[in-house]
C-alpha cells in the first residue's frame, strides 16, 4: 500500500510536469509538420521494412537518430515501425498520443491519436509505391 501511495504521489508531482511538456511537443509538431512529407516518408519507410523495430531515444539503440530528419525533427519520444504501421508516439503509460500512419482498403492513412480518440489528417487513395526526391536509407 505504502508502495502504490509513493508511486501515486511521484507521478502526481514529477508525471505531470513530464506530460505537459510532451503534449506541448506533440502539439507544436501537429501545428508545424509537413504532413504530406511525413506520410510519404512512412509509407516509404513502411514499405521496406523487413522486420518489427522500435527506435528509442538517442541513447538507446536503434536510436531515433537512424531515421530521416523529418521524423526526428518532430522529436517524439519512440517510433514504431512495421511493415503495416508507424507509430510516432510522444507519450505513454498512462495518456499515449502521436502520430500513426496505415494502410487500409480505401489507402494510406495519416492520423493523429490519442487514448480518447483519433483523427485523419491525411488519406492518400493511391498504394503505389512512394518514390522520394532525396530518399532516407532502408530499414532493414
Amino acid at each position: 500500500m505504502l508502495i502504490l501511495m509513493f508511486f501515486t504521489l511521484g507521478w502526481f508531482f514529477l508525471g505531470r510536469k513530464e506530460s505537459a511538456m510532451q503534449s506541448k511537443i506533440f502539439k507544436e509538431a501537429l501545428e508545424s509538420s509537413d504532413h504530406e512529407e511525413l506520410l510519404d516518408t512512412a509509407i516509404f519507410l513502411i514499405e521496406g521494412c523487413t522486420t518489427n523495430i522500435l527506435y528509442m531515444n538517442a541513447f538507446e539503440y536503434p536510436s531515433l537518430t537512424n531515421l530521416p530528419v523529418v521524423i526526428t525533427e518532430l522529436p517524439p519520444r519512440s517510433v514504431y515501425l512495421s511493415q503495416k504501421q508507424m507509430k510516432m508516439e510522444y507519450h505513454g503509460g498512462f495518456a499515449h498520443f502521436g502520430f500513426g500512419v496505415y494502410s487500409n482498403e480505401a489507402g494510406w492513412v495519416l492520423e493523429r491519436y490519442n487514448e480518447d480518440d483519433r483523427e485523419i489528417l491525411l488519406t492518400r487513395k493511391n498504394l503505389d509505391p512512394v518514390v522520394l526526391e532525396d530518399p532516407p536509407k532502408r530499414i532493414r
